[in-house]
C-alpha cells in the first residue's frame, strides 16, 4: 500500500487527540503531563491558524499510522512525530521523518535544517532520526531546581552524626 503524508484538516483533531494522550508519547514528550479535551482543542486551533506551523498524518492507503509536526522560524523547521500505537517499531518513523523532509522543501523552500529535540530514553526515535539521515549535533542538559535546593535543604536540616 502508498504511504503519504497529507496536511491535517479540523476533523483530525480527535484522532490527534486519541494519540496525544498515548502513554508512550506522553512518556517520550518534554511535558508529560495528560491534556485535556478542552485544552487539545483550543491548542489545535491555535497551531491550524499558525503560518509558522504545520500539522501532518502519515497513511498507509486509508489509514491514519502517524502524525508530524513543524514549527519555522526563519530558515529553520523544529519536527515533532509519532506513530500510534499498534504500527510502532515497523518502519514509519522512519519513513515519515523522509516524507517529511521532502514536504519542507516543496512548502516551505526558505527552510534549510530540520531539528528534532529528543529525550535521552527514547531510544526508537534516536535511531529512525540517525537512519533517516539527521546528525546528532548537541545534547541537552537541564537541572530542576526544585529538587536540587530540597535535597540540599534536606542534608543541611539533618544533624551531624
Amino acid at each position: 500500500m502508498a504511504i503519504r503524508l497529507r496536511r491535517a484538516t479540523e476533523q483530525d483533531a480527535d484522532l490527534l487527540f486519541e494519540w496525544v494522550n498515548d502513554p508512550e508519547v506522553r512518556n517520550n514528550s518534554f511535558s508529560t503531563r495528560l491534556i485535556s479535551y478542552r485544552e487539545h482543542l483550543e491548542w489545535y486551533k491555535r497551531l491550524m491558524s499558525d503560518e509558522n506551523s504545520a500539522q501532518y498524518i502519515l497513511e498507509e492507503g486509508t489509514e491514519a499510522v502517524g502524525q508530524a509536526r513543524l514549527t519555522i522560524c526563519g530558515n529553520r523547521a523544529e519536527i515533532g512525530y509519532s506513530i500510534c500505537r499498534v504500527k510502532r517499531c515497523k518502519g514509519y518513523g522512519r519513513e515519515m521523518l523522509r516524507l517529511l523532509a521532502r514536504k519542507v522543501q516543496e512548502e516551505y523552500p526558505a527552510v534549510d535544517t530540520l531539528i528534532a529535540r529528543v529525550k535521552p530514553h527514547n531510544t526508537a526515535s534516536q535511531q529512525a532520526l540517525l537512519n533517516a539521515g539527521y546528525e546528532e549535533r548537541s545534547r541537552e542538559f537541564e537541572m530542576d531546581l526544585r529538587n536540587m535546593f530540597s535535597a540540599e535543604n534536606e542534608r543541611q536540616a539533618k544533624p551531624a552524626d
